[in-house]
């Protein structure tokens, strides 16, 4: 009996301790705006790809291969690959998809440069890279591998993971459609600071695709305050 007593006792003097704890911490005024850490790393990127068989996420490496990766943002928020195939699949090896034509030979309308980083390579399955036509040629074209493939690397920019959905990857055919490609996270800050490439970019895409979505609007960050 004696023990119950001290027990309830030591639990009494616990929860009277967390609540004066949580009391001392200061509350956030109603309305206030959230409070975030400068050097917390920005909130991962992602696309997700919706197919008939599934949905595939890929995290995207925006920090490695920002143009790849802007380029891929931005396709997929005009709607540039909804409705279109994976063209080709390469047994056991990879997938690709993302022509316009269906054909594995089309591009959005421009080219832009590789961008190798040592630490990206094509070493498991999941990984995601451009495909072209030689070197400096990326555009809209991309494959997913489904073994690890050392031949690409250096060859075809890396510029995301799977990191669900390879069950997914692995049942497509050729002809699969791409049902739609959905962002996750927030990309202003890569868009802005790549904001003149995608100009360009956009402009080569309302020439050749006059249907697509409109260009996102990219708004810059606010000046800081004289003083502030």
């Amino acid at each position: 009996m004696g023990d119950c007593v001290l027990f309830s006792l030591a639990l009494l003097w616990f929860s009277a301790g967390m609540a004066t704890a949580m009391q001392d911490k200061p509350s956030p005024p109603p309305g206030a705006q959230p409070q975030v850490d400068a050097a917390r790393k920005p909130s991962t990127l992602a696309a997700v790809i919706k197919t008939a068989r599934g949905d595939v996420r890929i995290e995207l490496f925006a920090d490695k291969t920002p143009l790849a990766a802007a380029n891929f943002v931005n396709l997929s928020l005009r709607g540039f690959y909804d409705g279109l195939t994976f063209d080709r699949i390469i047994a056991k090896t990879a997938v690709e998809g993302g022509c316009p034509l269906g054909k594995g030979i089309g591009f959005p309308g421009y080219k832009f440069e590789d961008e190798f980083d040592p630490k990206l390579r094509h070493d498991a399955a999941g990984v995601v890279s451009l495909l072209g036509a030689g070197p400096d040629t990326n555009g809209c074209r991309f494959t997913i591998t489904l073994r690890a493939m050392p031949a690409m690397d250096d060859r075809n920019t890396i510029f995301g993971k799977a990191t669900s959905g390879m069950d997914v990857v692995r049942k497509l055919e050729p002809g699969d459609k791409i049902e739609s490609v959905r962002v996750e996270g927030d990309p202003a800050v890569l868009l802005n600071k790549l904001k003149d490439r995608l100009a360009e970019w956009n402009k080569a895409l309302d020439e050749k695709f006059p249907r697509l979505k409109p260009a996102p609007v990219v708004t810059p960050p606010a000046e800081p305050k004289p003083g502030g």
